[in-house]
């Protein structure tokens, strides 16, 4: 029995151009249109019944693809979802696998894709961009016709340097994951540009030796703590006394493991993370910062539903505003 893959051989274009003539909503040149045609009658294929109905009721059903899902932004889709009267599936998918979670668009059951800090290759995810109606939420790959909601990663890495160069501080150090070949963790990169960035235009020099990439995939709270371990054989002076995460989890692990080692915390280094996700838990509280998760997830659905509809939309990338959060990690009078 002939599948959609086989169409999509024999005629020479993607699944995707497939099941959009097959399902008649999305716009396809008369030329592939009529590729596919002759592909489908050659094979003799006979599309899945169940999911051609589905996707003829103007797929108002959204497929939710993620490597990592918070809740608060899972909650703002499903909210923006509801009022638009569209429903979500949801899956769960490794970096380097994203073919099981596609078939349920291929196969009509869903007529958009968001996703939610997906990391697939940035090729991968250029390719899927441009056959697919896809937004990505917090982290993306930019590429000329991304749609995407986020925040400014670097700009709110500058303005924690701001602060802390405010306070005195010019030993300054930053630790976060690190790309790989074709794989390009953006916020990383873009929240350690925004710590140069900031230092470079008050002509604060940054030393080198600590800016820590780890590899991925890897644990970040073991390599924060073996980093952690690598300064407090320096000299006192001689180690960092601003230390920016790129997430609250390696801000945690390199600080409980500094005040295990003896330094006092903001005393002997100012630490801050970014997420506001279990910084409340430290001791002292983590310095970090805010992104609002609920309305990206909601901004994501609202965009991807016009591009669904047809709709023109004008904005394709939105940047929402962060919020920084100061506690006793960085202000002794917080602690």
């Amino acid at each position: 029995m002939a599948t959609i893959q086989d169409v999509a051989k024999l005629a020479g274009v993607s699944t995707a151009t497939v099941s959009r003539v097959l399902n008649e909503n999305y716009k396809v040149s008369d030329k592939r249109r009529q590729l596919v045609l002759d592909a489908v009658r050659e094979l003799g294929y006979r599309p899945n019944i169940i999911g051609r109905n589905l996707s003829r009721s103007e797929n108002r059903t959204i497929l939710v693809v993620s490597s990592w899902i918070d809740d608060d932004m899972l909650h703002g889709a499903s909210y923006a979802a509801k009022e638009l009267g569209y429903d979500l599936i949801l899956s769960y998918t490794t970096e380097e696998d994203d073919k099981d979670a596609l078939k349920y668009f291929e196969n009509g059951l869903a007529g958009g894709i968001m996703f939610i800090n997906f990391r697939g290759t940035d090729s991968r995810i250029a390719k899927l961009g441009a056959e697919y109606p896809i937004v990505q939420c917090a982290e993306y790959v930019d590429f000329p016709e991304a749609c995407l909601v986020s925040i400014r990663d670097d700009d709110a890495i500058a303005e924690l340097t701001d602060m802390l160069a405010d306070e005195g501080r010019r030993r300054f150090a930053f630790i976060g994951p690190g790309s790989r070949q074709n794989y390009t963790i953006h916020y990383a990169e873009a929240r350690e540009q925004g710590l140069r960035r900031a230092l470079q235009k008050r002509g604060i020099p940054l030393d080198e030796r600590f800016v820590v990439r780890y590899p991925t995939p890897g644990s970040s709270f073991e390599a924060a703590e073996r980093t952690a371990d690598e300064w407090l054989a320096l000299p006192a002076e001689e180690r960092p006394d601003a230390i920016i995460c790129a997430s609250d989890t390696i801000a945690l692990a390199c600080m409980n493991r500094l005040i295990r080692g003896g330094m006092s915390i903001p005393r002997d280094a100012a630490i801050t993370g970014f997420d506001n996700r279990r910084a409340v838990y430290a001791n002292p509280k983590l310095t970090t910062v805010d992104q609002p998760f609920f309305e990206m997830g909601a901004e994501c659905v609202r965009m991807l539903v016009n591009i669904m509809s047809g709709k023109e939309v004008e904005e394709k990338r939105i940047f929402l505003d962060h919020k920084i959060i100061v506690r006793g990690s960085t202000d002794p009078t917080l602690e």
